[in-house]
């Protein structure tokens, strides 16, 4: 069955600091919308002593998007983070594929992320891409 399984967001894997320190005990909350009808899925990680987290891949399965010749993939994406009382909006990102490592052409996503960072747009390497949050990609 694997001709209909979708990755829906690659596998996670970051380092969330405050101030340039580990942030240990973060909520990372991960989702993604696949349709305007469909509703948030979700999963979660905590952060450990050293700040970091890892999050695996999110396939979803669909016979009727499968068989669709002219389906355009559109995925909606997002990780919040919780910490210390407060939230903050770590990355977004509207993907237009469905391969693993579709995102930024790596799996794992490697990111760092600073929480006294502003909410900002990042380009991709490629300059093809842009992505919204407080992490960076890294290699």
């Amino acid at each position: 069955m694997g001709f209909f399984k979708k990755c829906m967001f690659s596998a996670v894997e970051g380092t969330v600091l405050l101030n340039g320190k580990p942030a240990e005990g973060v909520r990372v909350l991960r989702g993604y919308r696949w349709s305007a009808n469909d509703e948030d899925k979700e999963d979660s990680s905590t952060t450990d002593k050293n700040g970091q987290f890892t999050l695996p891949p999110i396939y979803s399965h669909s016979l009727s998007i499968s068989l669709l010749p002219t389906h355009e993939p559109g995925v909606n994406q997002y990780m919040i983070f919780e910490y210390q009382g407060k939230k903050y909006d770590a990355w977004s990102f509207y993907r237009t594929n469905y391969e693993s490592g579709g995102e930024m052409g790596m799996s794992p996503l490697k990111l760092r992320c600073e929480l006294s960072s502003e909410f900002t747009e990042f380009n991709a390497a490629d300059s093809t891409k842009s992505y919204f949050g407080i992490c960076e990609i890294t290699n």
